[in-house]
């Protein structure tokens, strides 16, 4: 491999273990219910927001779909969706428990 091509994995490498470090970190400021009005908060919403939308659409919070995080003023109506979902899946883990 060349120069460059080491210099561009390195950086590749670099940009994304920074990514993933601001994702770990949004999910530990919310395990510990951090307020996300500060500019750090809002940074880290506004970095791993996009591709975390799509799940969070797929998988809801703990107790909910806007539990720990910014709500998106857009997502009108997804809550009630997610809260019927959420409660289905903790109805059956329920039920299996038994």
């Amino acid at each position: 491999m060349g120069y460059f091509t080491n210099a561009g994995l390195f950086l590749l490498n670099v940009i994304f273990g920074l990514y993933i470090f601001a994702v770990l970190l949004r999910f530990l400021l919310q395990l510990v219910r951090a307020d996300f009005r500060n500019a750090i908060g809002q940074f880290l919403v506004t970095i791993s927001n996009p591709p975390l939308k799509p799940l969070r659409r797929l998988i809801p919070g703990r107790l909910g779909p806007h539990q720990g995080h910014v709500a998106d003023p857009h997502e009108k109506g997804q809550h009630k969706k997610a809260d019927a979902r959420s409660f289905l899946v903790r109805w059956s883990a329920g039920q299996i428990v038994r």
